[in-house]
């Protein structure tokens, strides 16, 4: 048995934020998020360190749910590197700051993140989320990458030509 009072306050339920767990992952598609934590940590292997990113859901179907995104933009691997620094340079554009000399100044700016599932291949019948692209919160959660960059460059999206 274990005392649940808090202070002179009972534990309510009602007064809590709802609670999803993270093991399902979030629909494919584009959502409206923002960066609720970053912090720089050691990679598994300790080769390297990454950027941790607390992606936190702000409506629909995962408000409120977050995800967790790497970017390793400290590893000896120069590919790995390089997509990390391409992929957190989208998100600096998503958000408006494309120069920033650190990554809290990105939390608590809205933006839209389009999300993929993939299988998990170190779980059977498990699957996990992949980020694949960050776009300014002003571009429809409808629209695709083509026409959010034709929008920019004035040109036709590919099926408008």
């Amino acid at each position: 048995m274990a005392d649940l009072r808090f202070g002179e306050e009972v534990f309510d339920a009602n007064q809590q934020r709802e609670y999803r767990a993270g093991s399902e992952p979030w629909p494919a598609g584009k959502h409206l998020v923002a960066l609720r934590n970053s912090d720089a940590k050691e990679t598994k292997a300790g080769d390297g360190r990454m950027l941790e990113l607390e992606i936190v859901g702000l409506d629909g179907p995962c408000k409120d749910r977050v995800h967790t995104e790497r970017l390793n933009l400290w590893n000896k691997s120069a590919e790995a590197v390089e997509i990390a620094k391409a992929a957190l340079g989208m998100l600096c554009k998503a958000v408006g700051l494309p120069v920033i000399k650190d990554s809290s100044e990105l939390h608590g700016i809205p933006f839209v993140v389009d999300m993929r599932v993939e299988k998990r291949t170190d779980v059977q019948d498990a699957y996990r989320n992949r980020v694949v692209g960050y776009y300014p919160k002003n571009v429809s959660q409808k629209t695709s990458a083509a026409a959010a960059a034709a929008a920019t460059t004035g040109d036709k999206a590919p099926w408008q030509r």
